[in-house]
């Protein structure tokens, strides 16, 4: 057996018992090994580690895998930073998706074949759901962003030297015509609306003319209404969603009344995005439904304050004061739907119609953007710039001169 001194870097290359070689480097302040069957082979492989030591991107002999990363990255980096909603998703994508597919891996091993052949894999089967088909376009692509964001954060760790990631391309994504609501549907279920005593087809009235989400108009506070100007100012967001696993004092739930063994509960929370926190002022239909939400109300209460029927001082609410559950509002809006004569249509469709009539009557793109509580106005035209073709025909026609 024999034992050399590197000259050129810390440690030392030595014939093991075996006849293999060893080589040692010095690393943090750590002497590791490496071994191979001849000491060139050896040589060649310290002298590469020091050279990634050198450029920033030695990785080391870190044994974690895939799936003890990703679960310390939701831990110490995704939570702290995310909605608890997000990190919903984030948990439930790496449990169900990702670690059963390749969480085994080692970091250090990890290669974009791999990590794009999970990507064609899940793009034609895997849903949790066990449903025929692969996951929705959308899905695919919050989950690249999530690994993105988590194997980013690796390269910073030094635990891979570049993110798998960053090659991967998606299936491209069949486009799916939206179910519009066009100007004559959405006056026809404005006015079947306005003609219902029910609270919920006041919100209907709402979203139809104010253009705000689901949950801006469930978590809507009478605190957040002034009727002397005419505007409300939209702060919060309800929603159902998992318990949160940490204290989150911007979110509380307000299903008091439900068993508290439940998976899931109603909070009210954030909105959407920063430039979600707006003031919208009320249309002449809106104004009404607010108004006549506030004397149903009142008439519950008797002469009464509001607050005895409906302590959360929510604008909209059941006959028990209680706020509204979105699935719930969703259902009962496309029995609505049905009972106007319409064709079928989700509830964002009101917030499609309202964006789509308000780019017809004006050019002034930023404010459209501001009354959706979108960041960007690019935004507002990607999802809601829809033609029809009455307005097509009207183009066409300036050419019959």
């Amino acid at each position: 057996m024999s034992k050399r001194k590197n000259p050129d870097y810390t440690g030392y290359i030595r014939q093991r018992k075996n006849g293999t070689w060893e080589g040692q480097y010095l690393y943090d302040g750590v002497l590791k090994s490496v071994y191979g069957k001849t000491e060139p082979d050896v040589r060649e492989k310290i002298n590469k580690i020091y050279a990634d030591i050198l450029a920033g991107t030695f990785i080391g002999g870190s044994k974690d895998t895939v799936a003890f990363w990703l679960n310390k990255w939701l831990k110490e980096y995704a939570q702290p930073t995310v909605r608890p909603s997000t990190y919903t998703n984030y948990e439930t994508n790496i449990r169900g998706h990702v670690v059963p597919s390749f969480g085994h891996i080692k970091m250090k091993n990890l290669k974009s074949e791999r990590v794009q052949q999970f990507f064609n894999e899940k793009s034609v089967s895997g849903r949790l759901d066990r449903k025929s088909g692969g996951l929705a376009p959308k899905t695919l692509l919050n989950i690249r962003n999530m690994l993105n964001e988590a194997f980013t954060q690796a390269c910073t760790n030094r635990m891979l030297a570049y993110n798998p990631v960053s090659g991967v391309k998606l299936p491209s994504a069949k486009y799916k015509e939206q179910r519009v609501l066009n100007d004559a549907e959405a006056e026809k279920l404005s006015k079947f609306a306005e003609a219902s005593n029910h609270p919920m087809a006041k919100g209907i009235v709402i979203l139809l003319n104010c253009g705000l989400r689901k949950g801006e108009l469930l978590g809507l506070l009478w605190d957040s209404v002034n009727l002397g100007d005419n505007s409300i100012m939209i702060r919060k967001n309800l929603t159902r969603m998992r318990h949160p696993k940490k204290f989150t004092p911007e979110y509380t739930r307000v299903d008091t009344w439900a068993k508290k063994n439940t998976r899931t509960g109603l909070y009210l929370g954030p909105v959407k995005t920063h430039k979600g926190n707006r003031k919208v002022y009320l249309p002449r239909k809106a104004r009404q439904a607010i108004f006549d939400l506030k004397s149903w109300q009142e008439a519950l209460a008797g002469g009464a304050s509001i607050e005895t029927v409906n302590p959360m001082r929510f604008v909209l609410c059941n006959e028990l004061g209680r706020p509204l559950d979105p699935k719930y509002f969703e259902e009962w809006f496309t029995i609505f739907v049905k009972d106007a004569g319409l064709e079928s249509a989700n509830i964002h469709s009101t917030r499609h119609a309202f964006a789509t009539k308000a780019l017809q009557l004006t050019q002034d793109i930023n404010s459209v953007a501001d009354i959706l509580g979108h960041a960007l106005p690019s935004t507002t035209l990607n999802m809601y710039g829809h033609t029809f073709d009455d307005r097509k025909k009207k183009i066409m026609e300036m050419f019959d001169y």
